[in-house]
């Protein structure tokens, strides 16, 4: 998860990120994304029809998957 976390560190700090790219970096399916947005497991904007994600959101999801707090299946 380490290694994950830093190889995808310097492309989303400080930026937006769309669905395509948390998925990426996430290595979940579109639909797992749209649970987490439901059980309020990650904070997202939505402009038009589209919905972003603040990278440091992204950030503090993975690091709490790495500390063990498992993304619940809800």
């Amino acid at each position: 998860m380490d290694a994950l976390s830093e190889q995808n560190e310097s492309k989303v700090i400080g930026s937006w990120l769309d669905g395509q790219d948390v998925c990426v970096i996430l290595n979940i399916s579109k639909r797992k994304l749209q649970t987490l947005r439901d059980s309020r497991q990650i904070a997202f904007t939505m402009v038009g029809h589209k919905v972003y994600y603040k990278a440091e959101d992204v950030q503090s999801l993975i690091k709490k998957v790495a500390e063990g707090k498992e993304m619940s299946n809800e």
